[in-house]
């Protein structure tokens, strides 16, 4: 799901600097993600793909647009 959201991002036209800033959004959850206790601690408070999101909706100029 997430390699999705960044291809559609790639594909949208979002310039690489944001692209960047979404991978590393992803490697940063999937590293400290795989930790046990730790991880699952900070899945709760980081989640990445709602932050690639938000990042494509502010480039775009969609954010508070959703239904």
């Amino acid at each position: 799901m997430a390699a999705y959201i960044i291809f559609e991002a790639w594909r949208l036209g979002v310039p690489k600097q944001i692209i960047g800033k979404m991978l590393g959004n992803l490697v940063i959850d999937w590293v400290i993600g795989s930790i046990p206790i730790i991880g699952d601690i900070f899945d709760i408070g980081f989640k990445a793909n709602l932050r690639n999101i938000r990042l494509i909706e502010d480039e775009l100029g969609l954010a508070g647009e959703a239904a």
